[in-house]
């Protein structure tokens, strides 16, 4: 919200200072920084589920367009997970790290 507050805010005149303008918001907010911000629950818990729906279509139990979303959606588990980091959390400001 507080993204979209701003780009309207801005007095923007063509197309490259628009995309001047989203660019150093996120840079200036820190959302493009790649701090992890997945704790060791969500990282084991979306490769699970991603192995769940690959395992769902090999077997012929998802097919058509739902099976390419749910596909989609598992590859996007797996890369985060691995990385540790979620752009989704990042632009949310959610940090799901248990600090012990």
């Amino acid at each position: 919200m507080q993204m979209s507050f701003y780009i309207l805010t801005c007095s923007v005149t063509d197309v490259t200072q628009l995309r001047s303008e989203i660019c150093s918001y996120f840079v200036n907010e820190n959302i493009m920084t790649l701090e992890k911000n997945m704790g060791t629950v969500d990282r084991i818990v979306r490769p699970t589920l991603a192995a769940g729906i690959i395992a769902a279509y090999a077997t012929g139990k998802l097919k058509g367009k739902a099976a390419i979303g749910l596909l989609t959606l598992s590859g996007i588990f797996i890369a985060t997970s691995s990385v540790g980091w979620c752009p989704a959390y990042a632009a949310t400001g959610i940090d799901t790290i248990v600090e012990e």
